[in-house]
């Protein structure tokens, strides 16, 4: 008989002793009952096991679960199961937009929950918002100032947005594939996604001010002024066709003083992933504010992210073209670009639909070849393809980063083996004591093949939580690997890795 880890817990259960929820992930029957019965009685475990185990509970039924189990092992691929969060986008995250108790928005003198000035995170395998269990500002008080951190992945005007408005400004802007499909949705009108073109909500756009107290958390040390050659073309100035760049002063922010004088390492450099066309605008907005505000430290992607593959066209790939055109050498990599079985699982049912996902990423990885661009690869419970689409389409000796890696040992080695330009990133998610799977994957990745990564805000709150991350990749490794061994060779691989030293 199947048996299990509970995702809370860590005992091991069979199949018929707990519950695996319809995103695999399973509870014993004790976790559930304690968790679940404080919400609705009715959704214990005794209730379910009182209504015959499958009534009413579609796959959350016995038959149901060890199909849809077996079926999720086979597409993972040989390697162990992966410890896996479910969530809108990025490589596994902590929160699930479609179920959190929404926010509507902070009002005078409050903190909106999980933005990263919050001191509460959302936590999967309780379902709850618990008390951060790390602090942003810890290694502000250590001897560390010269140190520096690069943040090879997030999205940072996700980070802004949910900083301003809160979760909810993400509702209704995308269509709902149920409702696309059949004409309906069984989520009703508490769907977050929009049923129909009426519904949907414009993105609410950015402003340059947005980034002024983030600056403030993450200033940079000084850097000798940098020429950005093709760089973003609104900070081109000067006549005639030789582009160039002066820095801009600061204008007064309150606290930067107090900033500078803290101990702790500071950012170098980030990049901000930009994998929907909505984004576009406010990712050529926020390089040209950081150009002013942190001293040209981010930098960007295009792509489209695997769980928007049915957008992806002629058209689509044209305005991801004409960004990368218009931001110049500020763009360090196509992506990120992927598959993903976890978030897209029961389109797998449908030939033409893995096709299409197959497809459009086989075409993203082909044109980050054709560019000479790194290629940034989201990979997800899809272990087997993703390495079918590496191998047949992209030479070995192109750089690949495999993004917020959640997946087996396996995968990895067949990657840096494979691939010498290759390098694996480690997300937020090697905080979660369940992410076994992650803390395997930092154990076993050479410290030179390593990059580390927020995918704020999902898997960590701010790109200065880099840190943080790195004292946990030391404590994982052992063996005399130190915390300021691990950020220092992090840093200089995403720098070389996306060609920005």
């Amino acid at each position: 008989m199947t048996r299990h880890t509970c995702q809370e817990c860590g005992s091991s259960a069979s199949s018929s002793e707990g519950w695996e929820t319809p995103y695999g992930y399973f509870f014993c029957a004790h976790c559930w009952s304690r968790w679940q019965e404080g919400n609705d009685p009715n959704r214990s475990y005794a209730a379910w096991i009182s209504k015959g185990g499958d009534a009413d509970w579609g796959e959350h039924g016995q038959k149901g679960q060890d199909q849809d189990t077996a079926k999720r092992q086979r597409r993972r691929g040989p390697g162990p199961l992966s410890a896996s969060y479910r969530g809108h986008q990025g490589g596994g995250t902590a929160v699930d937009v479609g179920s959190l108790p929404f926010s509507d928005g902070a009002q005078d003198g409050e903190t909106l929950r999980g933005c990263a000035c919050s001191d509460e995170d959302w936590d999967p395998t309780t379902w709850s918002w618990v008390p951060r269990s790390y602090s942003l500002d810890d290694l502000d008080n250590t001897d560390s100032c010269s140190l520096e951190y690069c943040d090879a992945h997030c999205h940072l005007d996700y980070v802004l947005l949910n900083e301003k408005y809160g979760l909810e400004w993400m509702h209704k802007k995308k269509l709902c594939s149920y409702w696309e499909d059949n004409g309906h949705c069984p989520h009703g009108d508490e769907c977050d996604y929009a049923h129909g073109e009426a519904e949907l909500a414009r993105r609410t756009p950015l402003e340059a001010s947005d980034l002024e107290a983030f600056a403030v958390r993450h200033k940079p040390p000084t850097l000798p002024a940098r020429d950005v050659g093709g760089g973003c073309e609104a900070l081109v100035a000067g006549g005639g066709n030789t582009p160039h760049w002066e820095p801009v002063p600061l204008p007064p922010m309150p606290h930067v003083q107090q900033r500078r004088g803290r101990k702790g390492p500071k950012l170098r450099c980030m990049i901000t992933n930009c994998c929907e066309v909505e984004a576009i605008e406010d990712t050529y907005l926020l390089l040209q504010a950081a150009e002013r505000l942190l001293q040209g430290s981010v930098y960007c992607t295009f792509g489209c992210h695997p769980h928007n593959y049915r957008e992806y066209n002629d058209r689509y790939e044209e305005r991801l073209l004409a960004a990368l055109e218009r931001c110049g050498d500020k763009v360090v990599a196509w992506g990120e670009c992927g598959l993903d079985y976890h978030k897209n699982f029961y389109d797998l049912d449908d030939p033409g639909r893995h096709t299409m996902m197959l497809d459009v990423f086989t075409r993203q990885a082909r044109l980050a070849v054709a560019k000479g661009l790194p290629l940034v690869v989201h990979s997800r419970d899809a272990e087997e393809d993703t390495l079918k689409v590496l191998r047949e389409h992209v030479p070995a000796d192109h750089p690949v980063h495999i993004h917020a890696y959640q997946g087996s040992p396996w995968m990895m080695w067949e990657v840096l083996n494979s691939m010498p330009n290759a390098v694996v990133g480690v997300s937020g998610t090697i905080l979660f004591p369940t992410a076994q799977a992650v803390h395997e994957v930092a154990r076993q990745c050479p410290l030179e093949r390593l990059v580390l990564e927020t995918d704020a805000p999902y898997l960590a709150g701010e790109p200065r939580a880099i840190p943080t991350l790195a004292r946990k990749v030391a404590e994982l490794k052992g063996g005399g690997v130190t915390f300021e061994q691990v950020l220092a060779s992090t840093t200089a691989n995403c720098e070389r890795f996306y060609r920005i030293a």
